[in-house]
């Protein structure tokens, strides 16, 4: 059920996800604060970050969540490098590069590969605060997200939730401020 103002509405249900995930697909910064984070939305921040600074606030993430979140080499990243690694290989064989040589450049065009990527990938920064935060909130930079659905597959496709979806560019700012203090406390 949906409850729509002037720059804000109301969801009560089950379909959370339909707002939240909106939220966190738009470019720029987004802000997470959710005291669970679950692998599920984990990989959903992962595969949605191209471009984007994401910053997050959880006291109780999924061990898997915190593994992917916290810059352990994904699977895309290794096949990239790896082949970009085997075609440099075979151009250094082709030519007759010398061997060393050849691992200077394979290092060097490694090391270059996965900058370029972790660059076009975006960041995500987590921060875990001294005392439990229950909160939650997602903030983009034309959209904010309260309520009381975790970022679990739970919380945000089968608990019945309560969501706010904030427009307003004024009340907008001041939860990006009510991040940022939290994230300067954490």
């Amino acid at each position: 059920m949906g409850i729509s103002g002037e720059s804000n509405s109301y969801y009560s249900g089950t379909s959370c996800h339909l707002y939240v995930e909106s939220l966190l697909r738009k470019g720029g910064k987004v802000l997470i604060v959710s005291p669970y984070i679950d692998r599920y939305y984990a990989k959903f921040i992962m595969q949605n970050m191209h471009e984007k600074d994401v910053r997050i606030i959880s006291s109780s993430m999924d061990k898997e969540a915190m593994e992917m979140l916290s810059g352990s080499w994904d699977s895309v990243t290794i096949a990239g490098t790896a082949a970009l690694l085997g075609l440099v290989e075979v151009f250094g064989f082709v030519a007759g590069a010398n061997i060393v040589d050849l691992s200077s450049l394979l290092f060097a065009v490694g090391l270059f590969a996965i900058a370029l990527l972790r660059l076009r990938r975006g960041s995500v920064r987590i921060k875990v605060p001294r005392e439990f935060v229950h909160a939650k909130l997602y903030v983009s930079e034309s959209e904010a997200i309260h309520g009381s659905a975790n970022l679990t597959y739970n919380g945000m496709h089968k608990n019945i939730e309560h969501i706010e979806i904030v427009r307003d560019k004024e009340a907008i700012g001041r939860l990006r401020n009510e991040f940022m203090h939290m994230w300067d406390e954490a």
